[in-house]
């Protein structure tokens, strides 16, 4: 009884994860993330052209900034690999109808459908706009608008979309078709957001997330600008790298275990470490966490140690025990010594 009162208590943690659905509908892969609580909003992604020979694929980031964001929010998120590879407007569009019902069937019928799409995603979102699918805004991030292989606008445009339309674009190639699109289409449905960074698609979810929000604003009747820089700062994130360095045991003490090593004071600078860090010690497979410290009398027994003798080097051991043993250690060798999680940089 205890028992089934504690998983009651963590239930709610245990369905709170979104649902991935994955499965195929003509021959085009789909993969559809589920929140708990749906609002009713759908985003549907159009991917980009792919080649003939590559794998169908309907993967995106899951849990990344864009759809854990959206998911928690209630929105339902889904992609299709389209039935084949290549360039495949038409396929393409109608595997994304099959798609939006494949929504339906999972969920209730939706009360907002917005589209992101990129390069020739970007032209497949546009004609959704026009009226090739039923949504309510689209996102076109480097629009790939030829009629390819051609380089002139594809003839399947009207430039009249029925939907409001942001087109995300990079300094790069793609740059003046979708200026000349907003320019044909005009401003009542159009808008027009450079992201200043060179790059053929090198959006952010943050400026994607941006996009999204400022359609949500175009429908709820908010003013929008139809041109703006768009641009987010690359944001400056805490490290999770280690540097780790490789030296050489030259001296084993078969007696106690202890290491001698190349590593001298200079390396420690390197790694960043400070007195009474911890450093992770590693050869052949195997590791062990040392204390770096003065001196290894002044850690209690059985605690690794880490210090300079007086001559420069440093030594590795445990106090009272055998490192070497510990390590795997019976000659002379290749070692890596780097920071411990608890003395990284934060």
């Amino acid at each position: 009884m205890k028992a089934f009162f504690l998983l009651l208590l963590f239930l709610p943690h245990l369905v709170a994860e979104p649902r991935i659905h994955e499965g195929e509908v003509e021959g085009a892969k789909y993969l559809i993330l589920s929140p708990e609580k749906p609002n009713g909003k759908v985003l549907l992604l159009a991917h980009g052209y792919r080649p003939k020979e590559a794998p169908l694929s309907a993967q995106f980031q899951t849990d990344g900034l864009l759809a854990s964001t959206l998911s928690e929010e209630g929105w339902v998120i889904a992609s299709t690999s389209y039935r084949r590879n290549g360039w495949i407007i038409d396929d393409a569009l109608a595997d994304l109808r099959a798609l939006q019902a494949k929504v339906a069937e999972l969920h209730s019928p939706p009360t907002r459908t917005l589209i992101l799409g990129n390069s020739m995603g970007g032209q497949i979102v546009a004609l959704a706009a026009e009226g090739k699918l039923s949504i309510d805004g689209a996102i076109g991030i480097g629009s790939a608008f030829q009629n390819y292989p051609k380089k002139d606008f594809s003839p399947q445009l009207s430039f009249a979309p029925k939907a409001p339309f942001i087109l995300l674009i990079n300094q790069e190639a793609n740059r003046p078709m979708s200026e000349s699109y907003f320019q044909n289409a005009g401003s009542g449905l159009t808008a027009l957001w450079k992201i200043e960074r060179p790059g053929h698609c090198n959006t952010s979810d943050r400026e994607k997330l941006a996009a999204i929000r400022g359609l949500e604003d175009w429908l709820e009747g908010k003013e929008v600008p139809r041109e703006k820089d768009a641009t987010s700062a690359i944001p400056q994130l805490p490290s999770s790298a280690r540097i780790s360095l490789t030296g050489t045991v030259t001296h084993l003490n078969e007696s106690w275990g202890n290491l001698t090593t190349s590593f001298v004071a200079s390396d420690l600078e390197t790694l960043g470490a400070k007195l009474n860090d911890s450093l992770v010690v590693s050869a052949g497979g195997k590791s062990h966490t040392v204390t770096l410290t003065s001196h290894y009398s002044l850690l209690p027994q059985g605690r690794g140690a880490a210090y300079l003798e007086p001559d420069g080097h440093l030594i590795l051991q445990i106090n009272g025990q055998n490192l070497a043993q510990q390590l795997g250690i019976t000659q002379p060798g290749k070692i890596t010594l780097s920071l411990g999680e608890a003395a990284a940089p934060k």
